[in-house]
């Protein structure tokens, strides 16, 4: 649904007068209508720790909740993840999974972003208990390598006009926004 226009008639209480709104002053934000809603994104490790080295390191871990109408569900499609590292560390075979779960996704860097997209059924659905996204990778450290540190985050909240870092749906529509505070979560601060 879009409105074009629309004005607002009011009558005085105690005058009796009648006014109508100047429609050409108002603005409208855009918004969007779901089924379900993803409510909060939050760290699920320590906010420090000392940087693992090795084959699938867990390096971040983010738990959503959400709500839906009675036989909906929200269902995290992608995820856009922000990596902050210093010169030295080197992270390669980055996969999302679950604890518990031989299911991984592979996930793609291109720059300071983590891709992790087309995240399959049984690992992206937010039921009525919260959903924890797991971030593994191969970690080295370059020998002599000074004030090392790896985070990785959640950094964009997004808006119906901007997208964010994580896209989702309701089982109808798809959304690349969340409505909860940006940055929706920041990970782990790996160093050493």
């Amino acid at each position: 649904m879009e409105i074009d226009q629309f004005t607002i008639d009011v009558e005085g209480e105690w005058s009796g007068s009648r006014y109508t709104s100047a429609a050409q002053t108002f603005t409208f934000p855009m918004h969007q209508t779901a089924q379900a809603v993803v409510t909060a994104v939050q760290n699920a490790l320590p906010t420090q720790g000392l940087l693992p080295t090795g084959t699938e390191q867990e390096l971040a871990a983010f738990t959503f909740s959400g709500t839906a109408f009675p036989g909906k569900t929200a269902a995290v499609e992608h995820l856009e993840l922000r990596i902050s590292k210093s010169a030295g560390v080197v992270v390669n075979n980055w996969q999302l999974g679950e604890t518990g779960s031989p299911v991984r996704v592979p996930c793609t860097v291109n720059g300071p972003v983590l891709s992790c997209l087309s995240i399959p059924a049984e690992l992206a659905t937010i039921g009525s208990s919260p959903r924890t996204f797991r971030i593994y990778g191969d970690v080295t450290v370059d020998q002599g390598a000074q004030d090392v540190f790896l985070e990785v985050d959640v950094d964009r909240a997004g808006s119906p006009e901007e997208s964010g870092s994580v896209r989702w749906t309701d089982g109808g529509a798809h959304f690349l926004w969340v409505d909860v505070d940006s940055p929706p979560a920041r990970g782990t601060w790996w160093s050493w």
